[in-house]
């Protein structure tokens, strides 16, 4: 006859042998562990997030309720917009940050102005080109 091995190794049970720790915690009931095992996990997520946030971190630009409700008939001074163009002219970073967060917000609040605004009339130049 066969050796006893050759059974326990053909038994569908036998698939089973990596998880008989967990199957064991079950049975004793240490539902405890699972839990730590849980919260480890989430630890180990948000540290990771952590982590990405401080490699990448975000600028911030100080916006006044004057320009969250921005409109086109009061651009800031040096915000040009021609069809086909838009020229933003600033003397510090932060001037130019804060004039890109004005016409952005004049954008959210009247979309149909800005697109007759800066629509272009001439013909495009350039075919689009053909996917690979």
């Amino acid at each position: 006859m066969f050796p006893k091995e050759y059974f326990v190794l053909q038994c569908p049970i036998f698939a089973l042998i990596p998880a008989l720790p967990d199957l064991r915690r079950l049975a004793e009931g240490d539902d405890g562990y699972y839990e730590r095992r849980r919260r480890r996990n989430v630890a180990e997520i948000l540290t990771q997030l952590q982590k990405d946030r401080l490699a990448r971190p975000q600028l911030l630009v100080e916006a006044s309720v004057q320009v969250m409700t921005q409109e086109f008939a009061n651009l800031l001074a040096g915000v040009d917009l021609e069809p086909g163009r838009i020229s933003v002219t600033f003397d510090q970073p932060q001037q130019a940050l804060e004039k890109l967060l004005a016409l952005a917000m004049a954008i959210s609040n009247d979309f149909a102005r800005f697109e007759r605004k800066v629509r272009s009339v001439r013909p495009q130049i350039y075919a689009p080109r053909k996917p690979l």
